[in-house]
Order: structure tokens, then C-alpha cells, then sequence
């Protein structure tokens, strides 16, 4: 999945807000979806928390609170990632 910007539609930080809750609405969904087998849905919560690392990772330098909310979400998908083996 890229991330896409949309010239003279919005900007920088409203595509950047935009793309953060599309991460944060597959987050939601993948866990919501219980025709998905339990391990599934953590390896899907993982991927969509990299993404969204790798967003805060790119505005990092004019987000002053990047380095603890990369270490907030890295954490957390840590804590995750037991569940996806537990239940599978």
C-alpha cells in the first residue's frame, strides 16, 4: 500500500491525519473480523501498525512526539504479537 497525497485538495498534515486513521480504521476492521482466524487478524494489526510507523517515521522531524509515539505503537504491536501465536 502506498500513501497518496492529494495536491489542492488537502494538506500536508490534513493527508497526513487522513492516512493515520485509514491505518487506525484497518487496525479496527482486522480485529472486528471474526471470520478471520485469530492469528490473521494479529498479523494484520501488525502490518497496519508498521505502516503507520513508517508515517510517524517520515514526518519525524517535524513531529516532536514521533520517537515515543514510534515507541508507544512498536510496543504494543510487541504485546501482540504473543497473542497471534497463543491463539493460533
Amino acid at each position: 500500500m502506498t500513501y497518496r497525497f492529494k495536491p489542492g485538495r488537502e494538506t500536508v498534515g490534513d493527508g497526513v491525519r487522513r492516512i493515520a486513521a485509514e491505518q487506525f480504521g484497518h487496525m479496527f476492521g482486522a480485529l472486528g473480523d471474526k471470520d478471520q482466524p485469530s492469528a490473521r487478524r494479529v498479523h494484520e494489526v501488525r502490518k497496519a501498525v508498521k505502516r503507520l510507523r513508517s508515517l510517524i517515521r517520515l514526518i519525524g522531524p517535524v513531529f516532536p512526539d514521533a520517537k515515543a509515539e514510534n515507541a508507544a505503537l512498536r510496543d504494543a504491536a510487541n504485546l501482540l504479537s504473543g497473542l497471534g501465536h497463543e491463539v493460533a
